[in-house]
């Protein structure tokens, strides 16, 4: 996660196609720039939430809709609810915050959708994208509504109409930050509706979906829908570092609200080694690296298939609650630092071998012991014994002049090894070969010849011949 200053960010709402953009800014006597809220600058304006497609009888039923549904339940405040101000994304998660899921199932028992459309308009996105988004850190949610489908668009209109009257009351009881649909946002923090500039496509425009933002309080389910109270402002967890996501663990979270914003994140040590971030939604080799060093560390267990998924996110958090690291669930700099596992950056595999004899017995195996050190991906997963057979020889193997293996040893972190092999009658050539994987190999000893020596032989005496 690089710095997001002095640039414009975007919100990446459904996807890689839902776009809001914001105006970061970076005042020169400011330690750390903060990104405004949505709509801020826009037209300020009272929006008509009466539907122009939607029929009277569409109408009516979104008002039964939501009088029969869950959504009117509740609790209720004691007191005043605060207006809870914006406090933008910082972290990353790969999963979604329990105050958000739980009023997407009560939307879903207000407003039945098809389930094909649970798979776009959730909660979760990859934090690998550029800007900034509630999403990446699961304190947002996407709610199918089209404006061009008028069942949809009257529901959608009266939920909003409901949500944000006196001030924003039920919104609050919730812990929504914001709102966005068909050009407009409403915001807590202002208590108004602002048009939107163009974006360009339908979902860009938040013309197939309401977006959801929630307050941290929100997001954990702390608000007064769930618990009758209205809780302090939560303005949720910091960055330690420059550059780096703050660590969500909604477990962590639940009773460690902070109540102050956050401070200027420390800056990157010079003397700190590390490559590119890896993160939750990205794929490769990276990934695979990251997945092999946290298998021989023992918090990863599943498939080192290079797909950063849930699992992959929770593996990096324990290894960093392990080594005293935030748990961002990012293999960031600090991470790779604290590892000496920086992605990108290699260094060589200690791997000694003993020298190769020259001349072995007949019934002598050939022995050859050698230590592997360093960690994957730079210790080889497999070390084997090669040989070539010299010029003369007949109808043996390896005689094509392609090299034979014949010993493979697979290769334990900080252990030894030991390749084995009989050595026919005649003279080959043995090396010993390391193999990354099971493309990349690399030669760790100078080819060999080694030879037979038979023992003292015994003439064979013919007993006609003998007098």
């Amino acid at each position: 996660m690089g710095q997001r200053l002095g640039r414009t960010a975007v919100f990446p709402v459904m996807g890689s196609a839902c776009l809001v953009a914001v105006t970061l800014f970076a005042p020169a006597a400011q330690a750390a720039s903060e990104p405004r809220p949505p709509g801020h600058g826009g037209t300020s304006r009272l929006w008509s939430f009466q539907s122009e497609s939607a029929p009277p009888s569409a109408r009516q039923q979104a008002r039964r809709d939501l009088l029969r549904g869950p959504l009117t339940g509740g609790l209720r405040p004691g007191g005043r609810q605060s207006n809870e101000p914006y406090v933008p994304q910082q972290g990353c998660y790969a999963g979604e915050l329990p105050g958000v899921a739980a009023f997407r199932e009560l939307l879903l028992a207000t407003y039945p959708r098809p389930e094909e459309s649970l798979h776009v308009y959730n909660i979760t996105r990859g934090c690998n994208v550029d800007g900034i988004s509630e999403h990446e850190e699961g304190r947002a949610l996407d709610f199918e509504a089209h404006t061009n489908r008028p069942r949809e668009d009257a529901q959608a209109r009266h939920l909003l109409r409901w949500l944000t009257k006196n001030g924003g009351y039920h919104a609050k009881r919730f812990g929504l930050m914001y709102i966005i649909y068909d050009r407009h946002v409403w915001g807590v923090y202002n208590q108004s509706w602002r048009r939107m500039s163009n974006r360009g496509s339908v979902t860009d425009n938040h013309r197939d979906h309401v977006h959801f933002s929630f307050t941290w309080n929100g997001a954990l389910r702390r608000t007064a829908y769930w618990t009758g109270r209205t809780p302090p402002t939560d303005f949720g967890p910091c960055p330690k570092w420059r550059g780096h996501f703050a660590p969500v663990a909604p477990e962590r979270l639940q009773g460690n609200p902070r109540h102050h914003p956050c401070g200027s994140p420390r800056p990157i040590p010079d003397r700190w080694r590390f490559g590119p971030s890896v993160m939750y939604w990205q794929s490769g080799k990276p990934v695979r690296w990251v997945q092999q060093f946290l298998t021989e560390e023992g918090q990863y267990t599943g498939l080192v298939n290079g797909e950063f998924g849930s699992l992959t996110f929770q593996a990096v958090q324990r290894y960093q609650w392990a080594v005293g690291l935030p748990g961002t669930g990012v293999w960031d700099p600090a991470t790779q630092n604290k590892s000496k596992r920086a992605v990108g950056v290699r260094t060589p595999s200690d791997i000694v071998v003993d020298p190769l004899p020259t001349t072995v017995a007949p019934d002598q195996e050939l022995a050859i012991a050698a230590s592997v050190g360093g960690r994957w991906p730079e210790r080889p997963r497999s070390v084997r014994l090669e040989r070539l057979a010299q010029s003369g020889q007949v109808d043996q193997p390896g005689q094509s002049g392609e090299w034979e293996i014949v010993s493979t040893a697979i290769s334990e972190p900080g252990g030894a090894v030991l390749l084995t092999t009989a050595v026919p009658v005649g003279e080959w050539s043995y090396r010993v070969v390391a193999e990354q994987t099971s493309y990349a190999k690399r030669v760790v000893s100078e080819p060999q010849q080694v030879s037979v020596v038979p023992d003292s032989v015994t003439p064979i005496v013919d007993p006609s011949s003998t007098p």
